[in-house]
C-alpha cells in the first residue's frame, strides 16, 4: 500500500506513528534489532521488533529475497537507502504492508508465520516496487497500486522465486475483479477496492502488451519505468501524469501511456480479458493453468517472465555495530545465493 500526503500530511503522520526518528536515520524502537545490507547499490536497513516470532536470519532472508526480485527488474536498487521496521501482529502470515515517501516501508509479520510462509510472501515485494515509481495525485492512485500489483509476480517470476503458471493464475482469477462494474466511471478518481488494485494492474498490462506488439517485443513496460527512476521518479518524488505519460512513452518511442489513459481514465472500459487471455495462449482448466505456444502473442506471454539480467549486482559485505542479543561477535550468516552479509555487535 502506497502511503502518498503532501508535506504537511507526511509530518503530522510520521509524527502520530512515531517514525519522524526513521527519517534521521534512528529506530523509534529503542529496543530494535537493527541491521544492514547493499542491494544493487541501495542500502537496505530492517529494524526487527524485540517482540517478533521469528529468527532474525529468517526475517533478513525474506528482505533478502524481495530486494533480489526488485534490483534484478531495475537492475539497480530503485532508491540510495530505505528503513525497513518489521513489527509482529496477530494475522495472516504477512498482514499488511505500507511504504512511506520513498524512504520508509513498514510491515507486520504474525508471530507464527513460519520461513515457507516469509517465502511464499508478494507483500514486502509490492512495497517494494512503490520505492521505484513516484506518487501522484490521488485521482491517480489506481497506477501506483496497480504498477506494484502487476510487476511484482513478473519480477518474482525471473529470479526464480514464483513459476509463469502461478503469475498467468493469479492474473485470470484477479484481474476481474478490476472491471468496470455498472454505475462506474473510469479509472481516475475512483476509490474502489477493486478498481485501483486490480483495474491499475490491468492498466499496466495493456501498456505493456501495447509496447510490446508496436515494437515487435523489442521494448516493453520495464523500459519506461526504469527510464522513469533514472529521471529521478521514485517513491519520495512528487510527479504529474503527464510527466510519468511523457518520460515513460519516451522510453519506449510508443504513445502506449497516453493511450491506454485515453482509454481507461476517463470512462469505463471493458478489455475483454477471455478474448486477451486466448491471445497470449493461457486458459485456466479444472484451476490448472495450460499454455498454448501457438498463440498469437504466447513468445511476448513468455518474454514477460523471462529474467533479462541473468548477472545480478552482488550485495556488499556490510559491518553493523548496533548491539543484538542473539550475537556475541563478529558474524557471517548466510543470505539468499550470492548474499553475504557480515554482522558486528557491540554495546
Amino acid at each position: 500500500m502506497k502511503i502518498a500526503f503532501r508535506l504537511a500530511r507526511r509530518l503530522t503522520i510520521f509524527l502520530a506513528a512515531g517514525l519522524l526518528p526513521a527519517i534521521s536515520g534512528q529506530s523509534p524502537d529503542p529496543g530494535a534489532i537493527e541491521e544492514t545490507f547493499v542491494s544493487g547499490g541501495g542500502r537496505v536497513t530492517v529494524s526487527l521488533s524485540p517482540s517478533l516470532g521469528q529468527k532474525p536470519a529468517e526475517v533478513l532472508a525474506w528482505v533478502g529475497l524481495a530486494a533480489k526480485a526488485v534490483t534484478a527488474y531495475y537492475g539497480r536498487y530503485p532508491v540510495s537507502a530505505v528503513h525497513i521496521f518489521v513489527a509482529p501482529r496477530a494475522g495472516d502470515p504477512v498482514n499488511s504492508g505500507s511504504e512511506h515517501v520513498g524512504r520508509i516501508i513498514i510491515i507486520r509479520l504474525d508471530p507464527e508465520a513460519t520461513p515457507e510462509d516469509l517465502k511464499r510472501d508478494w507483500t514486502l515485494t509490492h512495497e517494494m516496487f512503490h520505492l521505484g515509481f513516484p506518487s501522484l495525485d490521488r485521482s491517480y492512485h489506481y497506477l501506483e497500486e496497480g504498477l506494484s500489483d502487476y510487476l511484482e509476480p513478473l519480477a518474482r517470476a525471473r529470479v526464480g522465486q514464483l513459476s509463469a503458471r502461478k503469475v498467468w493464475k493469479d492474473f485470470i482469477e484477479g484481474m476481474p475483479n478490476g472491471l468496470p462494474q455498472a454505475g462506474d466511471a473510469g479509472l481516475d478518481g475512483t476509490r474502489d477496492w477493486g478498481r485501483t488494485y486490480w483495474g491499475g494492474c490491468i492498466f499496466w498490462l495493456l501498456v505493456d502488451l501495447d509496447v510490446r506488439q508496436r515494437t515487435k517485443n523489442a521494448r516493453s513496460l520495464d523500459d519506461a519505468i526504469r527510464a522513469m527512476v533514472n529521471a529521478g521518479g521514485t517513491g519520495g518524488s512528487d510527479w504529474s501524469l503527464e510527466r510519468v505519460m511523457d518520460v515513460g512513452d519516451a522510453a519506449t518511442g510508443t504513445d502506449s501511456i497516453h493511450k491506454i489513459h485515453l482509454l481507461l481514465g476517463a470512462k469505463p472500459f471493458d478489455p475483454h480479458l477471455e478474448e486477451l487471455w486466448r491471445k497470449l495462449g493461457v486458459r485456466e482448466e479444472r484451476g490448472r493453468i495450460a499454455f498454448d505456444e501457438t498463440a498469437p502473442l504466447a513468445a511476448m506471454r513468455r518474454s514477460m517472465t523471462q529474467s533479462k539480467n541473468p548477472a545480478l549486482p552482488l550485495a556488499s559485505t556490510v559491518r553493523f555495530w548496533r548491539w543484538s542479543p542473539w550475537a556475541t561477535a563478529a558474524t557471517t550468516l548466510p543470505m539468499p545465493e550470492t548474499w553475504s552479509v557480515r554482522w558486528a555487535a557491540s554495546r
